[in-house]
């Protein structure tokens, strides 16, 4: 079983990876949330406008109650901006190989595949753990 910390500070030598703040959304608007070309292969579109990052950075923060959520938001040491993240998730439900682990006797351990369609209609591999 996993003992779940929580997002957690790091730092490398140019970047520091910490919890999203309020004051970030605008920052998540400006580098990334509107570029088409980033989000070309992402399972969401480009926002339209800041209300629209404002409410997914709240709901960003207030994941950030349970102790098993994983989001940092990457920045940059030299100028503080916020310039991407990191994003760690678990999927619970019954996939299709979770099924044949369980029927084989075996837990959910590593990894289990699932798939979904990004915005270009390709199927991307999302990795479940448990």
């Amino acid at each position: 079983m996993i003992n779940h910390i929580g997002t957690k500070p790091i730092d490398t030598e140019r970047l520091h990876l910490r919890r999203y703040k309020n004051y970030d959304a605008e920052d998540i608007f400006n580098n990334w949330a509107t570029d088409a070309e980033v989000t070309k292969y992402l399972q969401w579109l480009p926002h339209k406008n800041i209300q629209v990052t404002r409410n997914i950075l709240d709901s960003w923060i207030n994941a950030y109650d349970n102790p098993d959520t994983y989001n940092w938001a990457i920045e940059f040491k030299e100028n503080g901006q916020v310039v991407n993240r990191v994003q760690v998730f678990h999927h619970a439900g019954n996939t299709a190989s979770g099924k044949v682990m369980q029927k084989a006797g075996m837990r959910y351990e590593g990894c289990l595949r699932q798939y979904k369609k990004n915005n270009q209609g390709v199927l991307v591999d999302c990795e479940t753990f448990k």
